[in-house]
Parts: C-alpha cells; sequence; structure tokens
C-alpha cells in the first residue's frame, strides 16, 4: 500500500491508560494531555523534532511544553 502512496500519514501511539503500582489508572487530566497532542500537531507540521528509538519517535523533554 505505501508504495501507492505519495505520502503516507502519520500515526501516533499515546498510552492514556497507564496504571500506579496499585492499578490505579493515573490521570494527569487534560491540561497534561495537551501537552502531547500539542507535540503531535507540531512534530507534523515539522515544528518540533523527535528523538528516534527502537519503539519509535517519541519527543525529545525540551520539546514537551
Amino acid at each position: 500500500m505505501q508504495r501507492q502512496l505519495d505520502v503516507t500519514p502519520r500515526i501516533f501511539h499515546v498510552n492514556w491508560f497507564r496504571k500506579d503500582e496499585g492499578g490505579k489508572f493515573l490521570w494527569p487530566g487534560f491540561s497534561e494531555n495537551m501537552r502531547v497532542l500539542r507535540w503531535i500537531v507540531e512534530r507534523v507540521h515539522g515544528r518540533s523534532q523527535g528523538r528516534e528509538t527502537p519503539i519509535g519517535w517519541v519527543p525529545r523533554y525540551e520539546d514537551i511544553d
């Protein structure tokens, strides 16, 4: 399929369902979530960088507001 596309879509994965040691969900709140979403938008538009890891590209510390 990728060979038929000139531009492939960017796909991001975010784990919103992290749990603490007791098994309870960690919910940092919408403002914390927006920091990640902002990085995604900035990355798509080429205004932010990332760091390549074995699991894919992740934000650098300085990229998260």
